[in-house]
């Protein structure tokens, strides 16, 4: 008889049937691959094979963190920097490279919106000191 998905025959090798192995999801079991020494299976996670069910879970699990103010946080202040980077790459292109001054006022903007008006004003400015006096 053949073992289906979910049958301890079906996750487990030959001489580890019956053995739990959990992947923090209830009733989620992993999948192990055939070839894993039967001794070596529990210790060896990183070879292990998720079921599709564990990625669904995982998924949902990352798509309720994406709504946390704490990622949200974050990934702000991955577009600030990433936004400083191109108005510091962009500007060495128009400018030459930035003075340290002109890198310390870049750096101690911490509005993404001041960021993206300076991108755009990056096309009429003439020095890295016109760019990042305010308007």
């Amino acid at each position: 008889m053949e073992a289906r998905r979910g049958d301890p025959a079906a996750v487990a090798p030959p001489g580890l049937q019956g053995t739990s192995v959990g992947t923090g999801v209830p009733g989620v079991p992993l999948t192990l691959h055939p070839w894993l020494p039967s001794v070596a299976a529990p210790r060896l996670q990183c070879l292990v094979r998720y079921d599709p069910a564990v990625i669904s879970a995982l998924k949902r699990e990352v798509l309720k963190m994406e709504e946390s103010i704490t990622y949200q946080e974050i990934k702000g202040l991955g577009r600030l920097e990433e936004a400083r980077k191109m108005i510091l790459r962009q500007g060495k292109r128009r400018f030459g490279r930035a003075s340290r001054k002109a890198a310390q006022a870049l750096e101690a903007i911490t509005d993404l919106e001041r960021l993206e008006v300076l991108g755009e004003r990056l096309v009429e400015a003439k020095s890295w000191e016109e760019l990042l006096t305010e308007r």
